[in-house]
């Protein structure tokens, strides 16, 4: 999380969705963020884009261990690397009804009223752990899935990817033979 209090609401609250309301540069626009293990759960469920970014640490994440330990010195500013994901105001009530439907613990807070808790959900049977490791596993497969297209587009000039294509497909119809036989 980019933030010391965002981190400890974290801390606070483990098994829960914090969606962190920030406004946009020239103030007009509201957006819910969620970073980190809840960006692939709220990335999963909405079927979102998880974009990655830098963001800059203070002295109070020092303290947490987060310093080089390579060099062993600690620097006044680190930044660390982290998902997030975010969508516009006007698609909180969807948001709402989808983690309610998926029974997922969740809370928002308003960042620009002093990190207010504006909405909280608990359920008795809270699915955020099984939610967060079909997102995580569904962000790997499809970057591996991007890799090998833009792989196979990038050397679709020459002639000896015709081979590799051929060895795909039939790795494809050796699983299919496979699965097809496993569900009888």
């Amino acid at each position: 999380m980019p933030e010391t209090v965002e981190f400890e609401i974290k801390k606070q609250f483990k098994n829960y969705l914090i969606i962190v309301k920030t406004m946009s540069d020239d103030r007009e626009k509201s957006f819910y963020n969620a970073y980190s293990k809840d960006a692939l759960v709220l990335g999963y469920v909405m079927k979102l884009k998880i974009k990655y970014r830098n963001f800059q640490i203070s002295k109070t994440f020092k303290k947490l261990h987060y310093f080089d330990k390579n060099t062993g010195a600690k620097e006044k500013r680190q930044s660390i690397f982290t998902s997030y994901s975010g969508v516009s105001s006007d698609k909180l009530q969807e948001i709402i009804n989808v983690l309610d439907y998926y029974h997922i613990n969740y809370i928002i807070i308003d960042k620009m009223q002093n990190y207010e808790i504006t909405r909280m959900r608990q359920f008795k049977d809270n699915n955020y752990e099984i939610y967060y490791q079909k997102g995580l596993y569904y962000k790997r497969i499809l970057h591996k899935i991007k890799n090998i297209n833009n792989f196979l587009r990038s050397h679709s000039d020459s002639g000896e990817i015709l081979y590799l294509i051929y060895d795909i497909e039939r790795c494809m119809a050796d699983y299919q033979k496979k699965y097809k036989n496993l569900k009888k």
